[in-house]
């Protein structure tokens, strides 16, 4: 429960991604607000693809508006 805020970046096709979406479930059942950015038909590593594949470049840019918000 002292966990700060926490983003997770999940590819829809990634290996990890069951993994991922259970962290954030226990993280929100513990009372930490985590927030799930799903790139949909992407595969791991897929935020190294941002400038070439639209939902890679849409996904970063929700998670830059969304720390922004939560920081800025």
């Amino acid at each position: 429960s002292k966990t700060p805020p926490t983003w997770l970046f999940l590819p829809e096709l990634d290996p990890l991604y069951d993994e991922g979406q259970k962290y954030a479930d226990l993280l929100t059942s513990n009372g930490v607000n985590s927030n799930i950015i799903v790139a949909k038909g992407t595969i791991h590593g897929c935020a190294s693809f941002a400038g070439h594949i639209p939902e890679a470049d849409r996904c970063m840019k929700q998670v830059c508006a969304d720390l922004n918000k939560h920081f800025g």
